[in-house]
């Protein structure tokens, strides 16, 4: 349960945990958290097409066979990150994190040991800033882009391993739905009207290999905000079996 000035807001996901994806439905409520915590006003968007397309296309282009599957071996997953960071900036948001030679970026270098050796893969984090006295209180918004790539020993399907896994659901999902929540926020409402607490959108990396872009999202918040507080944290995780 989140408080928010009178207004009391109760978040489960165990009821949908078995259900198919309402895209239509689901929006709206994810739309409707991010709101609720960020304080701000919204009235209830009528259901459109061009959003249902929208996320769709991004699922899509996450898919595609040109990102490997995503996996953090893969050059595919660079391919994705690239994307994502692309579209924040078409939507609008601030660069949030600080790059590899000190400069504010959206990519959040995240070094991964591997039995290869080191590699580099990122976060990509872009934020909608708030105003006033609630602006260094962040809403935490996010979804991991990773997948399997050509086959790991988290897939369920035979001979797995050489096999394309585009991962769909997990995670391609919830970052479309990420990407939306992101935009509705920026479009819907005017500059006098944006949330007073800062929303922060992560796209994360690694996450099937030990949520190593999660723990280093969270050790290095302080460089990202060093006055800002979490005070709540929506993750989107196969979103696809969402439903109302």
């Amino acid at each position: 349960m989140y408080r928010t000035r009178k207004r009391f807001f109760l978040v489960t996901f165990a009821d949908f945990a078995s259900s198919r994806f309402n895209p239509n439905r689901s929006r709206l409520f994810l739309l409707g958290v991010a709101c609720v915590l960020s304080g701000c006003a919204a009235t209830r968007p009528a259901p459109a097409a061009r959003d249902v397309a929208r996320v769709r296309a991004d699922v899509a282009a996450l898919c595609d066979p040109a990102m490997e599957g995503r996996g953090v071996t893969t050059e595919g997953i660079d391919r994705a990150r690239d994307y994502l960071a692309q579209r924040f900036e078409a939507i609008g948001l601030a660069r949030a994190a600080v790059g590899e030679a000190g400069e504010p970026s959206y990519l959040q270098p995240v070094p991964l040991y591997l039995d290869e050796g080191q590699i580099i893969r990122h976060n990509v984090v872009g934020t909608r800033p708030g105003r006033g006295k609630l602006a260094d209180e962040w809403i935490v918004i996010a979804a991991h882009y990773d997948h399997l790539g050509f086959g790991s020993g988290n897939s369920r399907a035979p001979d797995a391993i050489g096999r394309l896994h585009p991962g769909a659901d997990d995670n391609a999902s919830g970052v479309a739905a990420l990407l939306w929540i992101a935009e509705q926020m920026h479009t819907r409402w005017h500059t006098d009207d944006k949330p007073r607490r800062s929303v922060v959108f992560v796209a994360l990396t690694a996450e099937e290999i030990g949520q190593l872009g999660a723990h280093l999202f969270v050790i290095q918040r302080r460089r990202l905000g060093p006055e800002a507080r979490v005070v709540a944290m929506l993750n989107l995780d196969m979103v696809g079996n969402l439903t109302d």
